[in-house]
């Protein structure tokens, strides 16, 4: 592919939720070059949103000494996210499923689950230096 067909963008932060209002921002630039279907959109930005959130609250646990880094590679095709961050790491299949009876009314556990199901694909690799979660959105004209 034409690299000028390519948008990347990448930035570094700190473990703090400010940076959430600066995700639909971000998408929007992205959106002005590729232009997505609002659901489209809207998926990448709930899923990205999730992800980031998971990384500052569960993965970093609010340690402003610890990154998050938000890496975003979009083309006419397919956009990759990827989310990363400096914690000690988590098993993804001890998540339970926010959908069972047991799970349902619980107020939190549903950001992976949302991902996976606003995602084409996720790959969720993690390590005791952190966890990185990759999505792909396939994008359909």
């Amino acid at each position: 592919m034409n690299l000028e067909n390519q948008i990347n963008y990448y930035t570094e932060f700190t473990s703090d939720k400010k940076i959430l209002a600066e995700i639909e921002a971000i998408l929007n630039r992205i959106n002005n070059h590729i232009t997505l279907k609002k659901g489209k959109f809207h998926d990448i930005l709930v899923a990205t949103t999730e992800a980031v959130i998971n990384a500052i609250q569960h993965g970093n646990k609010f340690d402003p000494n610890k990154k998050v880094t938000l890496n975003i590679t979009a083309s006419k095709n397919k956009i990759q996210v990827i989310v990363q961050d400096e914690g000690s790491g988590f098993d993804p299949s001890t998540i339970e499923d926010p959908r069972t009876p047991e799970n349902i009314l619980k107020e939190r556990g549903r950001g992976i689950f949302l991902i996976r199901q606003l995602s084409d694909s996720v790959t969720i690799t993690t390590s005791s230096k952190g966890t990185i979660v990759e999505m792909i959105f396939i994008i359909k004209k």
